[in-house]
């Protein structure tokens, strides 16, 4: 796992170098919707169509995988792959925040909040140990540290309404949309065709 985690963020970092963010993200969502389709489809699934349940996939799509990480994809030029992976493993600390609010089941505790307290600390003693580029490394900190922040709350509300949706239709689902919109975008706001194949 640990490897699985480290490699992905080295990979994420070596992209960067031949395809612009926005479309590279929106290419990854378009090449996963197509491998997960058919696996979905297979198992003949009723997928829930209820206005809950959209709201769920949106929330994911949007907040999650479109803003959340098209902002990760942008910030990670600015900084080294290690401390994008480490201000993500910061993650759980605000889902359970947001969960205070959500999920009354789920209170913060002392613990989960001292927690939160020294996984900051962290992070702050890796960026002052940084020295010369803390300007230009900070911009990519704080939009990775906003993309996390947006995509605690998606993952508060599929826990919330976990019983009516099932966590893979909520991925293909929020992963096509994403796509749907990301590769549009990209067109907008970047230049896709000097990527680099």
């Amino acid at each position: 796992m640990c490897l699985i985690w480290g490699t992905t963020w080295l990979a994420l970092k070596i992209s960067l170098n031949y395809i612009p963010p926005i479309f590279g993200l929106g290419l990854r969502f378009t090449i996963s919707s197509i491998i997960l389709w058919p696996i979905l489809l297979r198992k003949k699934p009723k997928i829930n169509r209820s206005s809950t349940a959209m709201k769920v996939y949106l929330s994911f799509s949007l907040l999650s995988f479109v803003a959340a990480y098209s902002l990760t994809y942008w910030g990670a030029q600015f900084i080294y792959s290690s401390l994008a992976s480490i201000i993500w493993a910061l993650l759980p600390i605000f889902v359970s925040i947001v969960a205070h609010f959500m999920l009354p089941s789920e209170p913060l505790t002392l613990r989960r909040f001292g927690g939160g307290l020294f996984g900051l600390a962290g992070v702050a003693v890796i960026l002052s140990s940084n020295g010369g580029e803390k300007e230009v490394q900070m911009i990519g900190v704080l939009a990775i540290f906003l993309a996390v922040v947006l995509a605690s709350g998606p993952n508060v509300y599929l826990k919330k309404h976990h019983k009516i949706v099932n966590p893979l239709h909520v991925n293909v689902i929020a992963q096509t949309i994403a796509a749907i919109v990301l590769i549009p975008l990209s067109f907008l706001l970047e230049k896709p065709m000097t990527t680099i194949w």
